[in-house]
């Protein structure tokens, strides 16, 4: 069956960052009606209420889910349905997964012991979602699959995994595809390090945006040390034998496949002596594209001896979340009311 909550609450979460200062209050006023009560509408400055629906509805509002904005709370409902907070968006991953790319993904992603061979949904009232998964794979990892999916909200609580043999699998043209997208991150069982990133990822996302996890927490950021980055992704840079020795670590942005022989030729170095590096704990390679676009006998390697030396696109994002809840930890600890300034800095001149 068709479930819009998490759709509304997503929508809700783009107002109010459209909105900057809005407070809202989600109801569900039937099985396929909602509305989103905007409370302080007078106080942020807003006293058109007609524009701000048209606003609304073409900015905001996605296509064809039942959602209005009120200003008055309605008289009858079924429930009311708690907001995504800004200072967590990632709790239990329920602001994702909005495209179907994302969909396979977030699949993909949460279960990587299991082989999925295709992700079908079928819209419609009765949207239901069906994936196809080896027939070796157990009664008590299909019951897990169902459980999860259903928890993170995907739109329909119809969720259908089917065992399916080798010659069924040709029947469906529609088949499994984590690298559909570009613009997203994609699990890749061909790497270890990939599942590994992702593993710690679902497991710790929540904490990091919460302050729980820093920094300094996670096991391949390296504090206290002299550290470099320089992108050799696609571009020449310089030599990295200077850098190693200013340095404690370099990291390292990996070229890609069809430009590590030229990117080795132009360091005068082989595959081993990098190897070697990385294995000394000299150099980070950091993986800024899909890892499909680079040397996978290198990778292997790297990551048989020292695992803690490839980061990968999720290990940089990882980082990269922890580093700005630090920073926003800092900033509003080092200048104590500064929020309700720039709010009301905000407000007077919008």
């Amino acid at each position: 069956m068709l479930q819009e909550d998490g759709t509304v609450r997503r929508i809700d979460l783009d107002l109010r960052k459209e909105v900057y200062g809005l407070k809202t209050e989600i109801y569900r006023t039937s099985d396929f009606d909602y509305q989103i009560l905007c409370v302080n509408l007078n106080e942020i400055g807003c006293y058109d209420f007609t524009g701000f629906q048209k606003m609304f509805n073409d900015q905001v509002r996605y296509m064809g889910t039942p959602v209005s904005i009120v200003n008055t709370p309605p008289e009858k409902y079924q429930f009311k349905i708690a907001p995504i907070p800004f200072d967590n968006p990632v709790y239990n991953f329920k602001s994702t997964a909005i495209t179907e790319p994302e969909l396979n993904e977030l699949i993909n992603s949460n279960f990587p012991n299991v082989s999925i061979k295709s992700v079908i949904c079928h819209p419609g009232m009765n949207f239901y979602i069906e994936i196809h998964v080896p027939i070796d794979t157990s009664d008590e990892q299909i019951r897990e699959m169902k459980i999860k999916l259903r928890d993170l909200d995907v739109g329909t609580d119809d969720i259908r995994v089917e065992r399916q043999s080798s010659e069924n699998e040709k029947k469906h043209t529609k088949s499994f595809n984590p690298f559909g997208d570009i613009l997203n991150i994609h699990l890749n069982r061909d790497f270890g390090f990939s599942v590994d990133e992702t593993d710690y990822w679902l497991s710790h996302a929540q904490d990091i945006y919460e302050g729980k996890l820093k920094r300094t927490d996670i096991s391949y950021y390296r504090t206290r040390q002299k550290n470099c980055y320089i992108d050799a992704s696609v571009f020449d840079c310089t030599d990295i034998r200077k850098a190693i020795l200013l340095y404690d670590t370099v990291y390292l942005g990996m070229p890609l496949e069809d430009r590590l022989d030229y990117f080795l030729e132009s360091q005068n170095i082989r595959r081993n002596d990098l190897i070697e590096l990385c294995d000394r704990g000299k150099i980070v390679l950091v993986l800024v594209n899909d890892s499909k676009r680079y040397d996978k006998k290198i990778l292997d390697e790297v990551y048989r001896i020292s695992p803690l030396n490839i980061v990968g696109q999720r290990g940089v994002n990882t980082l990269l979340a922890s580093y700005f809840v630090d920073l926003d930890e800092r900033f509003y600890r080092n200048y104590p009311g500064i929020e309700d300034f720039i709010t009301g800095l905000y407000m007077s001149t919008s």
